[in-house]
C-alpha cells in the first residue's frame, strides 16, 4: 500500500494541473437578487428562531421537569418524554395534510394555538398523567412550527434561496445552542418550574410575530398583484 501510494504521488506530481477558468459573471437580474432579504423573510425567520427555541427547551428539559415537579422517577420521566416525540411525528403527519387546504400563515397560528393549549397543562398540573398529556399536546403544536416557518420564510425570499437558507440554518443553530442553556441557567437560580416560564414568553412572542409577518406578506402579495394587473392593462388586450 505504501509503495502504491508513493507511485501515485510521483505520477500525479508529474501530471500538470489544468488552468483555472474564471467563473462567469452573474447576470444583471441575478445581481439584483443578491440584495437585502425582504422584511417578510426576516419576520418569518424570527418566528422560526422562537419556535425552534421553544421546541428544544421542551425536548431538553422536560424529563427533568417531570422528575422534579411532577414527581416521576427519573427513569419513568425519561421514558415519558417519548410522548413528546410521538406527538411530533403525529403532528407532522397531520400538518402535512392540513398544509394542502390551509394557508401557511394561518396554519402557523393554529399550530401555535395547539401548543399554547397544551403547555399550561404540562407546566401547571400537579398530576403526572396531566403533565404527560400536556407534554403530548404541546408536541402536537410544536411539531409543525419549524417546517411551516421554514416554508413561509423561503417563500418570502424565493429569488434568494441560497442566502435565505443559510440565514435560516444560522438562526436555527443559534436557537438550539442558546435556548436550552438559557433555561438551564435560569433554572439554577429560580427552579425549573419558574424557568419554564421562558417558553411562555417564546410562544407569546411567536404568535405576535406571526401576526405581524402575515400582515407584511399580505401587503407584499397585494402590491405584487396590483403591479401585475397594471402591467397587463398597459399592454392591452
Amino acid at each position: 500500500m505504501v509503495a502504491l501510494a508513493a507511485g501515485l504521488a510521483v505520477v500525479m506530481h508529474r501530471e500538470p494541473l489544468p488552468a483555472a477558468r474564471a467563473a462567469p459573471a452573474p447576470a444583471a437580474g441575478r445581481r439584483r437578487g443578491l440584495g437585502r432579504l425582504p422584511a417578510a423573510y426576516w419576520a418569518y425567520w424570527l418566528v422560526l428562531v422562537l419556535c425552534v427555541a421553544a421546541e428544544w427547551c421542551m425536548a431538553f428539559w422536560s424529563a427533568e421537569f417531570l422528575a422534579t415537579v411532577a414527581g416521576l422517577a427519573r427513569g419513568v420521566a425519561a421514558t415519558a418524554v417519548g410522548l413528546f416525540y410521538l406527538a411530533m411525528i403525529t403532528g407532522r403527519v397531520i400538518g402535512s395534510r392540513l398544509a394542502w387546504v390551509m394557508p401557511t400563515g394561518r396554519l402557523l397560528l393554529v399550530a401555535l394555538g395547539v401548543a399554547a393549549l397544551g403547555f399550561p397543562v404540562f407546566w401547571l398540573a400537579r398530576t403526572p398523567v396531566l403533565n404527560a398529556a400536556g407534554l403530548f399536546v404541546t408536541g402536537l403544536g410544536l411539531a409543525n412550527l419549524y417546517p411551516l416557518a421554514l416554508s413561509a420564510a423561503t417563500g418570502a425570499a424565493a429569488r434568494q434561496a441560497n442566502t435565505a437558507s443559510a440565514r435560516i440554518s444560522m438562526g436555527a443553530g443559534l436557537a438550539i445552542l442558546t435556548a436550552p442553556l438559557a433555561l438551564g441557567g435560569v433554572a439554577d437560580r429560580v427552579g425549573i418550574q419558574n424557568a419554564y416560564g421562558l417558553v411562555v414568553g417564546l410562544l407569546a412572542a411567536a404568535v405576535a410575530v406571526v401576526v405581524w409577518a402575515n400582515r407584511i406578506a399580505a401587503r407584499l402579495a397585494a402590491a405584487r398583484a396590483a403591479g401585475e394587473d397594471g402591467g397587463r392593462s398597459a399592454v392591452g388586450p
